[in-house]
């Protein structure tokens, strides 16, 4: 497991290059994103804006390396949706199978609770079973799986829908 030091934190802009540089490692390994191709620094600092204290932005980081980021977005914005999120979750391809996952994983689940949100949506291609099993490791439940939504590189892929309630902080 990494190191409990320096904690997950927020992310700054400062570490929106390799948010960026992680993001698009994911892209040719067609297990993680419907992007078919690398996205920009230019075109993720809306994106980057669009998390601030509602939905963050979290990174792990070591040696201020950064190893991974997580995040939650909003799911509708349709007001009956309001306590639900959605995460996303990516680690740096070489700092892969060393518990920065689960790490970022943990602290999204306390901090969504802490922010006052019921439920958390996962959207996991069922052809990534280290990300499904990540997920169910911490409490997830799979509700269904949408067959054949996605289409990459002439290929129709299915899609898992997992959830996580989250109790009421008291």
């Amino acid at each position: 497991m990494p190191p409990t030091s320096p904690p997950i934190r927020k992310a700054r802009i400062s570490d929106l290059p390799a948010i960026v540089r992680i993001y698009n490692q994911s892209v040719p390994d067609r297990n993680a994103t419907c992007d078919l191709e690398p996205t920009t620094l230019q075109d993720r600092i809306p994106w980057f804006h669009s998390h601030g204290a509602r939905f963050p932005l979290w990174v792990a980081a070591e040696k201020d390396i950064v190893k991974g980021w997580a995040c939650i977005s909003p799911y509708n914005e349709k007001p009956g949706y309001a306590r639900m999120v959605e995460n996303s979750l990516y680690i740096e391809q070489a700092s892969r199978k060393q518990g920065w996952g689960s790490r970022l994983l943990a602290h999204t689940i306390k901090e969504t609770q802490r922010l006052g949100y019921h439920t958390i949506l996962a959207r996991i291609f069922a052809h990534n079973p280290v990300s499904l099993e990540l997920h169910l490791k911490h409490g997830f439940e799979e509700q269904g799986r949408l067959r054949e939504v996605a289409y990459i590189d002439g290929e129709y892929l299915d899609v898992a829908y997992l959830i996580k309630i989250l109790p009421e902080e008291k």
